[in-house]
């Protein structure tokens, strides 16, 4: 469960963050901050929303008409990480609790997050949380309890 519990902590933390920023967007800050954070704030409801469908940052610059690089500064400047690392965390969320229902295979956990096929989605994955899919299956599965 430390993964869950991390991953859902992440959620939370994204959400507070969120707030955060929209509580300060309605404060007294000068054009320049505030158009970051109105930024960063409009992508993270943007990519929340459509992540699975758009992993590319051409289509969340587009959206909030700004460029790439700004969109990249603006998030980076606001949140201390780069939009890429929201649409990872994202993804990586919604793996955990698919792979987290034994209904669903591998594979169909793969092509529901849009991978071309399980190896490349098990590469990622392995990349970004240093376990493989199955391996994650077999601990949430073998967690035991009190």
């Amino acid at each position: 469960y430390r993964n869950e519990l991390l991953s859902h902590l992440l959620i939370a933390l994204v959400y507070a963050m969120v707030a955060q920023l929209e509580l300060m967007a309605k404060q007294n800050f000068n054009d320049t901050t505030s158009r970051k954070e109105y930024i960063t704030l409009t992508f993270l409801q943007l990519a929340f929303s459509h992540f699975l469908e758009e992993k590319e940052l051409a289509f969340y610059a587009d959206k909030l008409h700004v460029s790439i690089k700004y969109l990249s500064i603006c998030v980076k400047d606001t949140t201390g990480h780069p939009p890429t690392y929201f649409l990872t965390e994202f993804l990586l969320d919604y793996a955990r609790n698919m792979l987290a229902n034994q209904a669903n295979s591998i594979y169909d956990v793969a092509d529901n997050l849009g991978f071309a096929d399980q190896y490349s989605f098990s590469k990622f994955f392995k990349n970004k949380t240093n376990v493989s899919p199955s391996r994650f299956r077999k601990q949430i599965f073998t967690t035991h309890t009190i």
